[in-house]
């Protein structure tokens, strides 16, 4: 691996993927009250998350953080990776693709492809705000465009799973191009 600085972009997605862990550990303080002060080298090195896996707790809680970390970790670099960002193309979303389309519930389409990807479905419900709640702690994901639609309700176990998965891609991708 040679050494390089990091693009523009891959500066974002590596601040994203620091972001989302800081939201998790803030989720968890705030479940505790917000009577342990999170340690921020902690936070930024996925002591955290790995402390979660271990219990095997969901990593990302709460509504709120869970559609910060999807915003975070889908949108902005999976469009770079469509308009075909020479580094960010190595980003291997292939996990997240299959956990969207084992989460994703109650799918209904209108002029879209059955195959369509649903991540991307995902991706654009969330970049335009196309997120509503439902019963029983459900997200309610919308897109729509020039008269096609899609729609499907994920459980909070369930973006949880995604988030996990995306950053799990955000993860291997940085120690592929900058080692551990």
């Amino acid at each position: 691996m040679t050494q390089r600085s990091p693009t523009v972009e891959e500066s974002f997605y590596f601040q994203s993927a620091a972001l989302a862990e800081s939201i998790v550990g803030l989720s968890g303080s705030e479940q505790n009250e917000f009577t342990e002060v999170p340690n921020l080298p902690a936070l930024l090195n996925g002591s955290f998350s790995k402390e979660m896996r271990a219990k095997q707790l969901p990593v990302f809680g709460g509504q709120g953080s869970l559609l910060a970390c999807l915003y975070l970790l889908a949108v902005l670099p999976f469009e770079w990776q469509d308009k075909k960002h020479e580094h960010l193309q190595k980003i291997d979303l292939e996990d997240a693709r299959n956990v969207a389309c084992e989460v994703a519930q109650n799918q209904k389409r209108t002029g879209y492809p059955s195959e369509s990807c649903v991540l991307k479905h995902l991706r654009n419900s969330i970049a335009h705000g196309r997120v509503g709640f439902g019963e029983g702690n459900k997200f309610i994901f919308s897109d729509e465009y020039n008269g096609k639609s899609f729609s499907a309700e994920i459980t909070m176990d369930g973006v949880g799973k995604l988030v996990q998965a995306l950053y799990e891609a955000a993860t291997k991708y940085f120690i592929s191009q900058f080692g551990k």
